[in-house]
């Protein structure tokens, strides 16, 4: 146990900010926190390199409280050229501050996947392996993450007028302000440590708490400060280059360009041909009346609905949402003040129910059932496995659902 006490004091904000980047409640942190220390005790595991071992415990632990078994297919990690290092026209401070606003929005696992990433330089096998979801949803996870900070910081230039840009550089010094800013207190230290030796049921030994950083600049995987060459070369393997594929589009276009010039060539030459007295065939005159009451038949059938059935004006169709946009777009508080918490239920499962979701739940089945956007095809216990939501969707039903809870 006294080792157990010097590894604590050394460790507990290594150990609090992966358990801060999984969870959102502080209470749910340090209940996670003791979880894996006091397993630590009873594997008595070798403290040699305490911090692998704790590191990958708490993404172990953390994630399995909600984890979500995914096999799908991987998107390719799209990234410029230039987004690796940081252009000298960028405002790294700024870059950073909003970077670090952003990662305090995520949704938990999107932020614990990109603090394992980039901050502690975890392979995607490695990450896939402690937090139980396939390589494929991890690095669908992160290219959300990518998409989601590029938007925020093109937002922020266009509305600010300074120069910000994503870059894999800059995200991993803004994750190591944002663990220097986020640090637990000696005192609250001391309070969880007293809580584990309680549950172990041994007496608190004296032990001064490291103040300040104590563990938390270290990795689960080691490398340098300033070294991101680790984490370029890992993108590499699952990323394909903006730039390469624009060159692929302009090769092919180039192509496209050839071959309907040598077309209209071979068109002109044989006009140029009936104009010299070589006469076109013609088809009978019979044959050409056909064609002519073809063309105009495909021609009404263009222009026809299909199946003459009008088609539903998109204010119709919002109308039949309680948040028409929610599965789009963030939502504020300001937006769901004048709901009550029932019209709170029911527009955080509306999320779910674009998605085909069958709920199980008599009421709710029956009020999507009235929809007709509604096409229930995913039964409730599958959804996990078939549907990745993505971060404005799982943001929004975490807003809903604290919003529902305090009313």
């Amino acid at each position: 146990m006294e080792k157990w006490n010097a590894i604590y004091a050394k460790s507990y904000n290594f150990v609090y900010l992966r358990a801060k980047a999984i969870l959102s409640r502080e209470e749910d942190i340090q209940q996670l926190m003791k979880e894996v220390y006091v397993k630590a005790v009873a594997e008595d595991t070798d403290e040699t390199n305490p911090y692998e071992w704790l590191g990958k415990q708490v993404y172990t632990l953390g994630c399995s409280k909600f984890r979500k078994k995914k096999v799908r297919e991987a998107e390719l990690i799209e990234l410029d050229e230039q987004m690796y290092v940081a252009q000298e026209s960028v405002d790294r401070e700024v870059t950073k501050a909003v970077i670090c606003e952003v990662l305090e929005n995520l949704p938990d696992m999107y932020q614990a996947t990109l603090y394992a990433f980039y901050y502690d330089h975890m392979t995607m096998k490695e990450i896939s392996s402690v937090m139980g979801y396939s390589v494929g949803a991890i690095i669908n996870r992160l290219n959300y993450v990518h998409k989601y900070l590029d938007k925020a910081l093109s937002n922020y230039q266009e509305e600010n007028g300074v120069a910000v840009q994503f870059s894999v550089e800059i995200v991993c010094e803004a994750l190591r302000d944002w663990s220097a800013s986020n640090q637990l207190t000696e005192a609250t230290a001391q309070n969880i440590y007293a809580s584990i030796c309680r549950e172990l049921g041994r007496p608190a030994e004296s032990s001064e708490m490291e103040v300040g950083v104590a563990g938390g600049n270290c990795r689960v995987c080691f490398v340098e400060d300033d070294d991101v060459s680790a984490v370029c070369e890992e993108l590499e393997k699952y990323c394909v280059k903006k730039s390469i594929n624009k060159n692929k589009t302009v090769l092919l276009v180039g192509v496209l360009i050839l071959v309907l010039l040598a077309i209209a060539g071979a068109f002109v030459l044989g006009k140029s041909r009936g104009k010299d007295g070589v006469e076109d065939e013609k088809p009978p005159i019979e044959q050409e009346e056909d064609n002519n009451v073809d063309v105009e038949t495909d021609a009404v059938e263009e222009v026809t609905p299909e199946e003459n059935v009008p088609q539903e004006d998109a204010s119709a169709l919002d109308a039949q949402y309680i948040l028409p946009k929610s599965g789009t777009e963030k939502l504020t508080r300001a937006d769901l003040e004048s709901l009550t918490k029932d019209q709170l239920r029911l527009a955080r499962n509306e999320i779910y129910a674009r998605h085909g979701m069958i709920f199980g739940v008599e009421d709710l089945d029956h009020y999507f059932a009235t929809k007709s956007w509604y096409k229930p095809t995913i039964a409730f216990a599958d959804f996990d496995n078939k549907v990745e939501m993505s971060i404005v969707e799982e943001q929004n039903i975490m807003l809903i659902l604290q919003v529902e809870k305090e009313k």
